[in-house]
C-alpha cells in the first residue's frame, strides 16, 4: 500500500520556501543571462558597422 501523504508539501513551509527561492533565482539568472547576450550582441554589431565602414574605397573627388 503507498504511503502518499509522504509526497505531499503540507505543513511544509520550509520546502515550499526553497522551492520558490530557487528557481526564483533560476529566473533572474536567465534573465541576466540574456542581457548579457543582448549587449554581446549590441557590440558585435557595432563593431562589423565600424569595419564596413573602414573598409570602403573612398569617394572620388576627396
Amino acid at each position: 500500500m503507498a504511503v502518499w501523504h509522504d509526497l505531499s508539501l503540507a505543513g511544509c513551509g520550509r520546502c515550499l520556501s526553497d522551492l520558490v527561492w530557487f528557481f526564483g533565482s533560476a529566473i533572474v539568472a536567465l534573465m541576466l543571462s540574456l542581457i548579457a547576450f543582448l549587449m554581446e550582441l549590441l557590440s558585435a554589431g557595432r563593431s562589423i558597422l565600424l569595419q564596413i565602414r573602414d573598409n570602403r574605397p573612398p569617394k572620388a573627388g576627396r
